[in-house]
């Protein structure tokens, strides 16, 4: 009996060390940008099976983070290993860009240039170009400097107004006598 027990506790002894020798899986979580130049990440590494880790989409000035490769839109994020993994962190192009457009009251009398898709806080320069027979008047906002030089800040329109040379105003004189 007393062989019987001090094998059991041989046997119980050497189970413990070799459970307690047993290493814990261990895991790697990978994190890239998906453009190095918009954005870092942090938070990759090794693990052991079950721990957390947090993931952090860091984007520069100018960029926003979007989402992680799996459509998980949360940063920072907190992962639970529990195998190899990779997270890819997508950034963007935070500039506002609006519509400027340049038209001519009427094609035939002239053109415009100078329109398109600018950043925001942009600079645009718009020029009314006569055709032969026909001169540059004013734009639609009365102003009358040609070219024109404008500060980009929202969707806008410019339309340049083009007169026939020669053109005759007529002008109504209003005489009193008193």
């Amino acid at each position: 009996m007393k062989a019987i027990r001090f094998l059991a506790a041989i046997i119980l002894a050497c189970s413990m060390v070799f459970v307690s020798c047993q290493k814990e899986k261990q895991y790697t979580i990978t994190v890239i940008s998906n453009d190095a130049s918009l954005g870092t990440v942090t938070g990759g590494g090794t693990f052991a099976e079950n721990s957390t880790t947090s993931i952090i989409a860091t984007p520069y000035t100018g960029y926003d983070f979007v989402q992680w490769n799996d459509g998980n839109k949360t940063n920072p994020r907190t992962i639970i290993v529990h195998a190899d993994a990779t997270y890819t962190a997508y950034f963007a192009d935070n500039t506002k860009y609006y519509t400027i457009t340049a038209n001519s009251n009427n094609t035939a009398w002239g053109t415009v240039t100078g329109g398109g898709q600018y950043a925001e806080n942009a600079t645009a320069t718009l020029t009314a170009t006569p055709n032969s027979g026909y001169h540059f008047v004013k734009w639609n906002d009365g102003k009358t400097m040609n070219p024109r030089t404008i500060t980009v800040t929202a969707n806008a329109t410019y339309t340049a107004t083009f007169e026939a040379d020669g053109t005759v105003h007529n002008y109504t004189i209003t005489a009193q006598s008193n």
